[in-house]
């Protein structure tokens, strides 16, 4: 593997502006109006749940601490715990090499994520983050099960010619040919594509995790976040603040017949949602 890290070949790659060096200590917004509706149609796809509220998000509201390095982590959750006492938290790792703290806490009856990472760690996640972004709609069982279902009406067209040849059968079984030929190329083109990108976010984070003391600092700050969950519930006063905004965001979201997202019906919701969101946002600064 080569010694200088591919970051800089990643962002050329994805059209990202390379951060600067020198990065603010603190990072965070709340998520936007699409941001929530493309989050709970990712949810609602993957889930068999009949049941969907804005409360299912746990980054509604979020933000990034970037610490001098991961050795301060544990210290820090320590001290964030004794302002949070309901906080949580785990390792989050991901296929394509990422791994980070990831803390939830409530503020005011939202649940707000906290990221914990490292000014020299954070425009690696930034290009992670463009990688999962660019494949995450892409469903490459779905894409084969079209084309499998394609090459089922072809055989059954040329079995069809066998009996009962005429040209407006041969044109459609020319047309279709060449349909299959295009799409399976585009398929495996899109396989290759991803799997050589994940290879070069794979080999982007390996050096920076050789390189930085996250490793060293990795299993002292997954024993502390444990030990919380081990931990009897220590929830803080609700106040009744707390009380109206977990109402709203409980609130059973609106599904058209065919079980998508409503967001005509939901709009009203989804705005109340958000002010709630960037409320929270100010408070969690």
């Amino acid at each position: 593997m080569s010694s200088t890290p591919k970051l800089d070949n990643i962002f050329r790659y994805y059209g990202i502006e390379k951060p600067s060096k020198v990065f603010d200590s603190f990072q965070g917004n709340a998520k936007s109006k699409t941001s929530i509706i493309s989050k709970l149609k990712r949810k609602i796809e993957m889930s068999r749940k009949t049941k969907f509220t804005v409360a299912d998000i746990k980054d509604l509201s979020r933000c990034a601490v970037l610490l001098d390095s991961f050795s301060d982590a544990p210290q820090f959750i320590k001290e964030l715990k004794n302002i949070f006492p309901d906080l949580k938290g785990d390792i989050s790792r991901n296929i394509n090499g990422y791994k980070g703290v990831h803390l939830n806490i409530s503020v005011n009856g939202v649940t707000a994520e906290i990221q914990i990472s490292t000014k020299e760690a954070w425009p690696y996640k930034v290009a992670s983050e463009e990688y999962y972004a660019k494949w995450r709609d892409f469903d490459a069982d779905a894409e084969e099960s079209e084309l499998q279902q394609k090459q089922f009406r072809l055989e059954s067209l040329k079995e069809e010619y066998q009996s009962n040849p005429n040209a407006e059968l041969k044109t459609e079984i020319t047309n279709l040919s060449k349909e299959i030929f295009s799409l399976h190329n585009e398929f495996n083109g899109k396989i290759s594509l991803k799997n050589n990108e994940l290879q070069d976010t794979q080999e982007m984070f390996d050096e920076l995790f050789t390189s930085s003391d996250f490793n060293i600092a990795e299993r002292e700050i997954e024993t502390l976040l444990l030990s919380y969950d081990l931990q009897e519930a220590n929830e803080a006063e609700i106040t009744e603040q707390a009380k109206s905004n977990k109402n709203v965001l409980s609130t059973p979201i609106a599904l058209s017949e065919d079980g998508k997202v409503d967001i005509e019906k939901n709009s009203s919701l989804l705005d109340n949602c958000i002010e709630i969101a960037n409320a929270a946002q100010i408070n969690l600064e």
